[in-house]
This record gives structure tokens, C-alpha cells and sequence, in this order.
């Protein structure tokens, strides 16, 4: 049976456990997502890993996407994996998207840069960040949105033209 990439679903953020020297622990995740498995087709078709639990800013570059490997091999078969990607620049963003795809994640979940927590941002910024990561890694996209008291807030408009024009915005 193949897979299907499902959007419409429950996606927990899983947490990644550590040894004491801070390395991923991966007999004790494996085991942790083979449990988050057996809840698929029972609402829980996706998962989200290096999401905003820590790992998207704890772990190394290399890290976040051995963890997406892992999702993968465990969980992938059947289950739609999403990774978090946060950079502050696009480019970067490109990058890491390409390798979560590269790893076996069926999308990502797109943070805003943090920069615009502090500073705020143009209007029109994050459109243009979203359309150049989708186009620039080809994977479809999850808008990670902060509360609206933040100076990074999507506003209603923005996130409905992402929706109509951007065709990997889910």
C-alpha cells in the first residue's frame, strides 16, 4: 500500500530524548515513535519532529536532520513527517528545507526569522520569505504562526494570499 501525505490530521511535535553528553539517544526515540505509530489511522496521520518543543534551536544542523532521518525510517511508511525549519535568512531556510526533504520529510513547518520578534518586519516579507522557500526547496509548507501580540504575526490577509497563490502552503 502506498503512502499518502496527508495535511488534514493531527500532527503531535515529538520531543527528541538526549543522552547525558547531550547526543540524540536513538534507541530510546526509536522506540518513542514506534509507540506515536501505532496511533495512526486513528487520527494522527503526521508527526511533526525539530519543531518548536526545543529541537529546531538545541540541536545542531546535522542533528535536526538525523533526527528527520529517524521519523523517517520509523514512522514514514505511512505517517506524513513534518520538519521545522527556523533560519534567519532565506537562503538558509532554502537550505535547510532541501536537506529535511532530502532526510524523508514530506514537508516542513516554516518559522518565521526571530529577528522579527524583535524588530518587526515589512508588510510583504513574509509572503516573499514563504514563495522563495517553496519555490527554492520544492516541499510543501506549514505557516508556523506566533500569537498575534507578537511583532512576527501573520496578518489574516497575508496567510490567505499564501494559501491562494503559493501552491505547497498547506
Amino acid at each position: 500500500m502506498a503512502k499518502v501525505k496527508t495535511f488534514k490530521t493531527i500532527f503531535p511535535a515529538v520531543s527528541v530524548p538526549l543522552n547525558d553528553d547531550y547526543s540524540i539517544n536513538e534507541p530510546e526515540f526509536r522506540a518513542y515513535l514506534r509507540w506515536i505509530k501505532t496511533f495512526y489511522g486513528k487520527g494522527m496521520d503526521g508527526l511533526v519532529c525539530n519543531g518548536h518543543t526545543g529541537e529546531i534551536t538545541g540541536l545542531t544542523r546535522a542533528e535536526r536532520k538525523r533526527v528527520v532521518e529517524i521519523c523517517a525510517e520509523e514512522c514514514g511508511d505511512v505517517m506524513t513527517i513534518i520538519s521545522g525549519v527556523n533560519c534567519e535568512n532565506t537562503a538558509e531556510s532554502i537550505e535547510m528545507a532541501k536537506e529535511a526533504k532530502e532526510a524523508g520529510a514530506d514537508g516542513i513547518l516554516l518559522m518565521p526569522p526571530h529577528m522579527w520578534l524583535r524588530f518587526g518586519m515589512n508588510p510583504d516579507a513574509p509572503f516573499e520569505y514563504v514563495k522563495d522557500v517553496a519555490e527554492g526547496a520544492d516541499i510543501d509548507i506549514i505557516i508556523h504562526l506566533y500569537p498575534a501580540t507578537s511583532k512576527a504575526f501573520y496578518p489574516v490577509e497575508t496567510l490567505i494570499k499564501m494559501c491562494k497563490e503559493i501552491d505547497h502552503v498547506k
